[in-house]
């Protein structure tokens, strides 16, 4: 249970901290009692910041959308899955370091499964990891894609493709939100070029760096 003290002091478990967004003042600290941390609350970003003598730990991740919907990459229509990221998410400005989705895999599909950035052609900027489609779970997993790095700016994209080696029943999908709960990003599909589906969002977890 959280525990608010004198001097913007709260008391909780890491997840009571991940949480806790709104109403906080800035400059508040939370005291995690599972990890034995300290973090400070950007009311800007509306993000906590781990707290060390000798800086800052790495900020906390951030989740774009929720793991509830099964989001179909086949060849009839779509093989590829995005987030567009516009000014105002936090994300943008930030380099990312990893990215975790879940993945589910349907029949042999038989192509690289790419984690990457895009642009608005829907041409690979950044590959932040790929796999064979082979070789991913038959039931939903959560896999994750840290080889490289790369800083976002605004309008760009960071998703799933397979852009060979599926058809309509050897495919993969993702999984991502039935509505759109994230502000400054929704999902956009792909099939040669990007198709608004901002209704919803896929779901990622995102880790980031000030880099």
């Amino acid at each position: 249970m959280v525990e608010y003290l004198a001097g913007n002091r709260i008391i909780g478990t890491k997840s009571e901290l991940e949480a806790s967004t709104t109403n906080i003042l800035d400059g508040s600290i939370f005291a995690t009692t599972d990890e034995n941390l300290e973090y400070v609350f950007n009311s800007s970003e509306s993000r906590w910041y781990g707290v060390s003598h000798d800086g800052l730990y790495p900020p906390l991740p951030v989740t774009v959308g929720a793991s509830t919907n099964a989001l179909v990459m086949n060849a009839n229509p779509y093989w590829g899955k995005a987030n567009r990221f516009t000014t105002g998410h936090v994300i943008i400005g930030k380099t990312v370091t990893s990215v975790d989705v879940d993945l589910i895999k349907i029949g042999s599909p038989t192509g690289t499964l790419v984690v990457g950035k895009y642009n608005t052609s829907g041409n690979l900027v950044t590959t932040f990891g790929s796999l064979s489609s082979s070789t991913i779970s038959t039931s939903k997993t959560t896999y994750t894609f840290n080889t490289s790095t790369d800083t976002v700016a605004n309008n760009e994209y960071i998703g799933v493709r397979l852009d060979t080696g599926r058809d309509s029943s050897n495919y993969i999908s993702v999984y991502g939100s039935s509505s759109n709960v994230t502000p400054n990003a929704g999902l956009y599909t792909y099939n040669g070029s990007w198709l608004d589906d901002t209704s919803t969002d896929l779901y990622m977890v995102i880790t980031w760096t000030e880099l």
